[in-house]
């Protein structure tokens, strides 16, 4: 797995960051990691990496349920600050947290595919 460790969170470990070439490759493979689009319906509704869950920041410490057994999470948001609060949830349920380098707008300017269209059962046509 290709990973670039970039900045620190605020207990001082090393956060893990995937440059989206990596995460293009690795939701090729034969165990592909679950990727997590914390932002709101509006925005996953308008573009959102194809087979993106989509769970808002703010939902995330209510809905962990949905995410099954603790394991390699890759989230991403608009800018990072919603996946950094969302990723504090999720490490402390203990989740492998992967933040997507340059979030969903470095990987959609990179020319990668997207998908668009509501999040299943969001209610939204």
């Amino acid at each position: 797995m290709t990973m670039i460790l970039g900045g620190t969170a605020a207990a001082g470990a090393a956060e893990r960051t995937i440059t989206a070439e990596a995460l293009a490759e690795r939701l090729q493979g034969a165990q592909p990691p679950t990727v997590l689009d914390v932002r709101g319906a509006d925005e996953y509704a308008a573009g959102h990496l194809p087979g993106a869950v989509l769970i808002p920041h703010d939902q995330v410490p209510g809905r962990l349920a949905e995410l099954g057994p603790a394991r390699e999470i890759v989230l991403y948001c608009r800018s990072g600050r919603r996946a950094r609060l969302a990723g504090e949830a999720l490490e402390g349920a203990g989740f492998e947290v992967v933040y997507l380098d340059g979030d969903y707008p470095g990987w959609a300017a990179g020319g990668r595919a997207v998908a668009t269209g509501a999040a299943a059962g969001s209610g939204q046509d």
